[in-house]
């Protein structure tokens, strides 16, 4: 998989460059993700709220062995 394609956010008057020079390649991400011990997955809902998860090591929500500690 090649992974997603890399573009800049849309936000007028902010001075974010419609260039694409400068994006990194998704194989940098996967590389970090991969190797982080810890990290935040954000994400919006439908609705438009924000969402946050924890991920590590594990994959993406992972509690490492206690599925039920991450689930709600």
């Amino acid at each position: 998989m090649d992974g997603p394609t890399a573009t800049r956010p849309h936000m007028p008057g902010y001075g974010i460059a419609p260039a694409s020079a400068g994006l990194l390649p998704w194989h940098w991400a996967d590389e970090r993700l991969r190797t982080s011990h810890d990290y935040w997955l954000a994400t919006v809902t439908p609705a438009g709220l924000p969402h946050l998860m924890p991920g590590g090591p594990c994959g993406p929500a992972s509690c490492c062995g206690s599925p039920r500690r991450c689930a709600r």
